[in-house]
């Protein structure tokens, strides 16, 4: 196994520093010698029922899924001898089990007309180890651990939480080496449950490198892998340092449509020199910011750069953005948010021209509005005024209100818009 594939696969637990632990002696170990390590297996499903196990090596061999692969077992039922279906693959490393699911999946690899899908065989070989003693060295707690079996692969300590850094952002050393926790990744699952039965049968002999202020002791407990970070695609521009002449629905679109398919655009109501992009591609996004001209000052790493707008010739700003795109999320077709009472507003005054139309008695499909007043309920009748406006006449009635009980009768008639 490469150990820096490795180290990178767990550099998000390691928070000090990273060196390989499994020693040369250990390859002589009874669960390691000749052994599948971890993720070297891959999970094979949805075999049909009349494949054998020369049709399953056939299409694997096809898709170019038998690639360094060291073992393989169709998992047949005892009592009726009969397959169930699944297989596993065993791989020289854990690239090539990966290559192998990769494979499988990109030439949707058939058996007997069935489709089979693959995926690296999960397996607990990650241990979170806590109750450690602050002031104990890296090495110190992985010559403790391998103390109760062989197989320790890597082992990442947590930093202590009194460290602090200075000016230069460098961590000022302090009393104590780690944060009380760390995590240690075994060859493969064999070698991290011998470890844990180990610790669990050994309970009573304290570890050195426990802490005397815990009563547990050392306490181990299987963790789940890494989850694999998700690629996002960026499939969004974001423009800035427009003009008048760009910030448009009109002129985005001449200036970045011939480097694929926009889906839509947006620019920003309070202020219009910012806008997005939005491709149904990340290709685009890429092609767009090729011809851009890096921007002094930037920071490393940072896509985006001038970009010469051809709707006037003007320098405008782009980079790349994760904002997704919404549908109404243009500024062309979107109708603002209805208000109180009825439809969007528009200069000011209610639009209800759409809704005087037909025979309705209250004003082309108008209705009258409850509330409640007090303890009773009132209605209100809609009344188109000569200006076009609406108002709501307020009946009156009995009842058990604060006006009835002052005066001992229900509320006026009177005109009370909206």
């Amino acid at each position: 196994m490469d150990a820096t594939e490795a180290m990178d696969e767990d550099e998000a637990y390691d928070f000090d520093e990273r060196r390989r632990v499994l020693l040369e002696s250990d390859a002589t170990d009874a669960l390691i010698a000749g052994k599948p390590g971890r993720e070297t297996e891959v999970f094979v499903k949805g075999i049909a029922a009349e494949a054998s196990e020369s049709d399953v090596h056939a299409a694997l061999r096809k898709c170019g899924a038998e690639r360094g692969a060291t073992g393989f077992e169709l998992v047949t039922d005892r009592t009726t001898g009969t397959h169930r279906g699944y297989a596993f693959a065993r791989y020289d490393s854990r690239e090539s089990a990966a290559n192998a699911v990769a494979a499988i999946a990109k030439a949707e690899c058939e058996v007997k007309k069935m489709k089979i899908t693959a995926s690296v065989k999960p397996s607990k070989y990650r241990v979170m180890v806590t109750g450690l003693r602050k002031d104990a060295t890296r090495e110190e707690i992985v010559e403790a651990l391998r103390s109760r079996g062989a197989g320790l692969e890597f082992f990442a300590l947590s930093r202590p939480r009194s460290a602090k850094k200075n000016a230069e952002n460098a961590v000022v050393e302090s009393g104590d080496h780690n944060g009380g926790r760390g995590w240690a990744s075994f060859y493969n699952e064999a070698c991290a449950e011998r470890f844990m039965k180990n610790m669990a049968a050994n309970r009573e002999e304290k570890l050195p490198v426990a802490d005397d202020k815990d009563k547990r002791g050392l306490v181990c407990e299987f963790v789940g892998p890494r989850p694999q970070k998700k690629e996002i695609e960026i499939k969004t521009l974001h423009v800035t340092e427009m003009n008048e002449a760009n910030a448009t629905d009109q002129g985005l679109r001449e200036a970045f449509e011939r480097y694929g398919t926009i889906l839509g655009t947006q620019i920003m109501e309070k202020d219009r020199t910012r806008g997005w992009v939005f491709y149904d591609s990340a290709e685009s996004v890429e092609k767009a910011l090729a011809e851009c001209e890096p921007v002094e000052g930037a920071a490393e790493g940072d896509k985006g750069g001038a970009f010469i707008s051809s709707v006037d010739g003007s320098t405008i700003k782009v980079m790349s953005s994760r904002k997704s795109y919404r549908s109404d999320a243009g500024n062309r077709g979107r109708e603002p948010n209805s208000g109180r009472g009825g439809p969007s507003r528009g200069g000011g005054r209610d639009d209800w021209s759409k809704y005087r139309s037909g025979d309705s008695k209250y004003g082309g499909g108008l209705a009258p509005r409850g509330s409640w007043s007090g303890a009773r309920q009132v209605n209100a009748t809609p009344v188109i005024l000569p200006t076009g406006q609406v108002a709501y006449a307020i009946g009156g009635g009995g009842g058990r209100g604060r006006d009835n009980r002052r005066n001992g009768r229900g509320r006026d008639n009177r005109h009370r818009p909206y």
